[in-house]
């Protein structure tokens, strides 16, 4: 049976040219924003002869670090081994007309996984169709943090003949599209976005494994397989390279993969003459293909380990949950996320300190117990920090409630659980805020774990992001990513979308907890010194976290201090936060502050029947009031003019009675919620007119 191949994956290939498209350093367009000095790509996406692949600089960095633990090294050292003897690997899937293999082999991997764990039956059978049709169709308009908004992979053909790769399928799984079971999607046909966001099973991790060309890549495969399940990988498909007697297959060329299928097993004795032309030695993965079980060895056949042609060995970690189609009960209820397509057209570094960061509003009582990113090399560390309660300019300036460094084996997507639970009240701000590094050779460098677009090219995917959601820090100082230029490199421009920062959540107990204030109501005076809200916790066992409806009115500390900062009006919460037993509870406080005292400069004469008056302007404020009379108590001759501009600091008064002596006082006033609220009166000055 001839299969159509011409679009179905991707891989790492063709280095010299990538080289010479790159070079080492990358320039930007520093009139668009704030530049990323000393970045250079590490990776970018890239279209062959209707593949999709992603291409990397180094494949050194997908080496990790760690050596094998014994056990685990004893087990790889076996001449043979079968995840099918083993009853651990799904039946084999027929793909039919699609140019989905990618989607296969991925579900392939998963599916195992499961079984390994002993969290699915041996039927589970997860749907390619939902996979492949929601990196295509990604685009959610429902709540950004929650959907990713219409963040997608950009297809120009129907989804099923456009072809894709594991990092498609691992932003789309990580993305909380999908996995579900087959009988959600069972036809290659268009799919109704109501199911767009539904999961039967969540994707924990996605290990991008070394090259399997190396004895060290094939040790960590190996490794995977007698631990973990079964692992995706990509080859070159052509009949001419395939011995079908044998079931065997070997490409002798340096060819672009573009194929995607599951390693089950290995058998290091199976001769080299068992292929159509020699390999440099014996040996052979045991494959599961996806064009049904009447093709080679009831579906499987055996691929060289010297195919010069094989990449992207991956696998796909599911969560440790038994799984029970629609009535899984997933580890994390909540998920905070902006970005949808991952590192998306490129992955880009730098050799100096860059952090990245997302800041989040709680949508109920939540508990975060994970965050959820990226990295482009093995052995990579990642902190991870979380505040409460952080200012939409600078997403470290709340309260630190975690801070944690994770070592992390392999390049991929990562689940990064906290080990504790932080509890955050419905309405909260929340940032996360990480800082991904690894060696070079001997250098440190920082990933850049954001989105990135092409711009000047033929789109592969589609970003949405929006000022005060993520941020870069870079040069000392936070930047919201809206400023950021766009990166020029290779002849490409990319522009950098949302941080690569999810957050993981659980539901937070029903237990009441009380929080009491001595006062409901507090009123100041712009600059006053600041004073305690005084709020304590009578129920419940919350920590006290804080905020302040406008911090430009009256910001509050983290022990509940008010500062006044300007005229205005704010509301200041005090809330108990929510655990495994209790909810949030909260109460409030109303702050007024009032403008600071007016400061008259001068009343004088400025002819016939007016007066020049001259104040100090104040920036805090909406506008002046000047009152005039003709006698010290303010009661005779009275007059009173409004000045609506902040920045005005003098007024002509005309029309008063001639050769009279006025009174004069001026106060300011700051408009809220439409109210006037004034303050102090200055100072009474006087002059005569003429």
């Amino acid at each position: 049976m001839k299969k159509k191949l011409t679009a179905c994956v991707i891989s790492i290939a063709m280095m010299a040219a990538f080289y010479a498209d790159t070079g080492a350093a990358i320039s930007y367009a520093g009139q668009e924003g704030v530049s990323l000095p000393g970045m250079e790509k590490t990776g970018e996406m890239k279209v062959q002869d209707g593949n999709r692949y992603f291409e990397r600089k180094e494949e050194s960095l997908l080496q990790p670090k760690a050596s094998l633990a014994r056990k685990v090294a004893e087990r790889a050292s076996l001449s043979s081994f079968s995840l099918i003897d083993e009853g651990k690997v799904t039946n084999v899937r027929t793909q039919g007309n699609s140019d989905n293999c990618w989607s296969y082999g991925t579900l392939a991997s998963m599916e195992s996984g499961l079984l390994m764990e002993g969290n699915a039956p041996k039927n589970v059978n997860l749907s390619e169709n939902h996979l492949t049709w929601f990196s295509y169709k990604g685009g959610n308009t429902s709540a950004k943090n929650l959907y990713a908004g219409k963040d997608t992979f950009v297809a120009s053909k129907s989804p099923y003949k456009e072809g894709g790769n594991r990092s498609m399928a691992a932003a789309t799984l990580a993305r909380w599209f999908g996995a579900v079971d087959q009988s959600r999607a069972n036809s290659a046909s268009s799919l109704s976005s109501g199911i767009r966001t539904v999961s039967d099973i969540h994707l924990k991790n996605a290990d991008y494994l070394p090259d399997p060309l190396t004895a060290a890549g094939r040790k960590c495969i190996k490794q995977y397989l007698t631990t973990k399940g079964a692992v995706d990988i990509s080859y070159y498909e052509d009949n001419r390279y395939l011995k079908k007697s044998k079931a065997a297959y070997y490409c002798s060329a340096n060819a672009l993969a573009n194929h995607e299928v599951a390693i089950v097993g290995w058998d290091d004795t199976f001769s080299k003459k068992n292929f159509v032309s020699q390999p440099a030695g014996n040996g052979a993965w045991i494959v599961k293909n996806s064009w049904g079980s009447t093709w080679g060895k009831d579906g499987y056949f055996y691929l060289s380990y010297y195919d010069k042609s094989l990449e992207e060995p991956t696998f796909f970690e599911a969560e440790q949950i038994p799984y029970q189609k629609g009535t899984t009960a997933h580890r994390f209820s909540g998920i905070y996320q902006y970005d949808g397509i991952g590192p998306g057209d490129a992955e880009f570094s730098m050799s100096t300190r860059l952090s990245a960061a997302n800041r989040y509003i709680a949508r109920q009582d939540e508990q975060i117990q994970a965050v959820g990113t990226y990295t482009s090399a093995a052995g990579s560390t990642v902190n991870v920090s979380v505040y409460a309660s952080p200012t939409s300019a600078n997403p470290e300036s709340g309260v630190k409630q975690y801070s944690k460094s994770f070592y992390v084996p392999y390049a991929g997507y990562h689940t990064l659980e906290l080990g504790k639970s932080i509890g955050i009240p419905k309405g909260y701000a929340f940032s996360v805020v990480i800082t991904t590094r690894y060696d070079n050779k001997g250098d440190r460098w920082y990933f850049l774990p954001a989105e990135t677009q092409i711009t000047n090219q033929d789109l592969f995917s589609s970003i949405d992001f929006s000022k005060g959601q993520s941020y870069l820090y870079t040069g000392g100082k936070w930047y919201d990513v809206t400023k950021m230029a766009k990166i020029e490199s290779g002849g490409g421009r990319y522009k950098v979308g949302n941080v690569l920062a999810k957050a993981f959540t659980v539901k937070a107990g029903s237990e009441a907890q009380k929080v009491s204030v001595p006062k409901a109501a507090i009123k100041a005076t712009c600059g006053d010194s600041s004073v305690s809200m005084g709020a304590q916790r009578t129920e419940g066992r919350g920590s006290l976290l804080y905020k302040s409806s406008d911090t430009k009115v009256a910001a509050v500390s983290s022990s509940g201090t008010i500062a006044f900062k300007g005229s205005g009006k704010a509301v200041i919460t005090a809330a108990a936060s929510p655990d495994a037993a209790c909810k949030s509870a909260a109460a409030k406080v109303d702050v007024t502050v009032y403008p600071k005292k007016g400061r008259l400069k001068s009343v004088v004469s400025s002819g016939s029947k007016s007066l020049n008056v001259s104040w100090s302007s104040m920036s805090d404020v909406t506008g002046y009031q000047i009152t005039l009379a003709t006698n010290r108590d303010f009661t005779e001759g009275k007059k009173t003019i409004t000045v609506s501009s902040a920045d005005t600091a003098k007024k002509t008064i005309k029309n008063l009675s001639s050769k009279k002596l006025y009174y004069v006082k001026l106060r300011a006033f700051k408009t809220s919620d439409s109210t006037r609220l004034y303050g102090a009166y200055s100072e009474v000055l006087k002059s005569r007119t003429k």
